[in-house]
């Protein structure tokens, strides 16, 4: 259906011109859409995304266990310091949480204040030192233990949103 031009010479021939118009695109879009209907594969359900387990600990408890350890404060280890004590520390913090507690790497890092990227940084430097370095590697696995110990039941120790940045509440 070809539609003429013409030059309308009253608002009524304006208006019919404007529905005749429309109506000839309605019916073209219309056509297309049952054609791409007709032509598309069913559709197949949409699978849910993967559930990651809850963490079995607090990362806050893990915190403080970690600080413990290398005689450090839960604030000190969440710090900007640079100190390589600090900056060992805060990657095992990010490893237990993220590689065993099942966190993800921006909730390990809102914990320490810190970005995702960063987590994710810290964790790929601390998986070759302990590639490279048995006794740490030993250390690392005691931490784990503590943090995490295989025989708790899954919601004990407080698995709950404690992302708050340390230092940010006191």
């Amino acid at each position: 259906m070809l539609i003429q031009v013409s030059t309308p010479t009253s608002a009524a021939e304006l208006r019919a011109l404007y529905r005749r118009t429309r109506a000839h695109f309605t019916a073209a879009e219309v056509a297309a859409e049952k054609r791409m209907a007709a032509a598309a594969p069913p559709r197949r359900p949409v699978a849910p995304p993967a559930h990651r387990p809850h963490a079995r600990f607090s990362a806050r408890a893990t915190l403080r266990i970690v600080a413990r350890h290398f005689g450090l404060t839960p604030a000190a280890v969440a710090s900007g310091g640079r100190l390589q004590r600090l900056v060992l520390a805060r990657r095992i913090v990010m490893h237990i949480c993220v590689e065993v507690g099942g966190y993800t790497a921006a909730r390990a890092g809102r914990l320490l204040g810190r970005d995702h990227t960063t987590v994710l940084c810290g964790l790929r430097d601390l998986a070759a030192l302990l590639r490279r370095d048995a006794t740490l590697a030993d250390e690392v696995a005691r931490l784990t233990r503590q943090c995490a110990p295989g025989d708790a039941p899954a919601g004990q120790g407080g698995a709950t949103a404690d992302a708050t940045p340390i230092g940010a509440d006191a």
